[in-house]
């Protein structure tokens, strides 16, 4: 066969692919697009059943009358404006501590829109648009990595057999370890600035707050996890013919593997998750293994050692559903 590259490839044989031809082939089958199909119908059908459950339990908790103009101040809202109050900054004398509700009939402490939320929601947006900028940037940095070393494995074609006969597949595995390094390292760093941004817009409501937190979060861990998997989707093979250079680069198409490599990236991402949220737990437990007689213990017993569910929630495991 003609060689993949414009210098330093040789001639290659069409028998080196058939085990990368297998290996494809057991996710690229027919068989894929019926996975597919009952993915689709089965997600519809978990979502519809999700609501009825839910509108079940708000109709057993008696909360289908809760009006959200009628929810109290949170409690960090008002500490958080009785710690301003006691403060002297000149910025924060003009704040209107008290104001009527005219829903409640109660007197509520208020902050003044274009003296202390509006720069707080400036600074929120300028923030996220910064953290977006940088995780586009990292795929950017993945993507010219996997350039550069296929380049160098080229070139190096005598020194490693290992990546001299497996070169695309090589390169996929050790970008998609990088990239998950940074995914879940953006994570944490995603979690904590959302949390302080958010805190910092003095909004009234637990509502307010859940909304303006889920809308970060889930903007940045949109971007953290899918930027590269449009990057396949939309611009990998489709900017430059094969023949093609930007600059001195020649840019990475879909080899003899077709997709493996960008299914192996998803992959790496889902397990690291998975890791990630401690998700992994241990089948079986003692008194399964060992038979009845061991006692089980209270019902009371196992709610106290059940995991915190912290202050979000189950905030996690929906986000964990909306973006997998």
């Amino acid at each position: 066969m003609c060689p993949l590259c414009d210098y330093h490839c040789d001639y290659w044989d069409l028998k080196a692919t058939c085990l990368q031809s297998r290996i494809t082939y057991l996710f690229d089958n027919p068989t894929t697009v019926f996975f597919a199909v009952f993915m689709s119908f089965w997600a519809a059908c978990f979502l519809e059943l999700w609501k009825r459950y839910s509108a079940e339990m708000t109709h057993r908790w008696d909360l289908t009358g809760f009006d959200v103009y009628e929810e109290h101040p949170r409690p960090q809202y008002l500490a958080r404006l009785a710690h301003v109050k006691r403060t002297k900054h000149t910025a924060l004398k003009n704040v209107k501590f008290f104001m009527l509700n005219v829903v409640t009939g109660e007197l509520e402490p208020m902050v003044p829109f274009w003296r202390m939320r509006l720069p707080a929601n400036l600074m929120s947006f300028s923030v996220v648009a910064l953290l977006v900028i940088l995780a586009l940037a990292t795929v950017l940095g993945v993507v010219l990595y996997r350039m550069s070393l296929l380049g160098a494995s080229i070139l190096r074609q005598k020194d490693n057999k290992l990546i001299t006969y497996n070169p695309i597949l090589f390169t996929s595995a050790t970008a998609a370890c990088i990239n998950l390094v940074f995914i879940c390292i953006f994570n944490y760093i995603y979690q904590f600035l959302a949390e302080w941004l958010t805190e910092k817009e003095l909004l009234r409501t637990q509502t307010e707050f859940d909304d303006s937190l889920t809308l970060k979060i889930y903007l940045l861990q949109f971007v953290n996890y899918y930027a590269s998997i449009f990057y396949i989707a939309f611009f990998k093979g489709n900017i430059k013919s094969p023949n093609q250079w930007v600059k001195d680069f020649k840019l990475v198409d879909f080899g003899n593997m077709g997709l493996f490599p960008e299914y192996l990236e998803m992959e790496s991402k889902s397990v690291g998750q998975r890791f990630q949220t401690g998700r992994l737990r241990k089948q079986g437990s003692v008194p399964r293994i060992l038979g009845d007689g061991i006692k089980s213990p209270n019902q009371w017993v196992k709610d106290f050692k059940l995991v915190d569910f912290g202050n979000m929630g189950l905030f996690p495991e929906y986000l964990e559903m909306g973006k997998f």
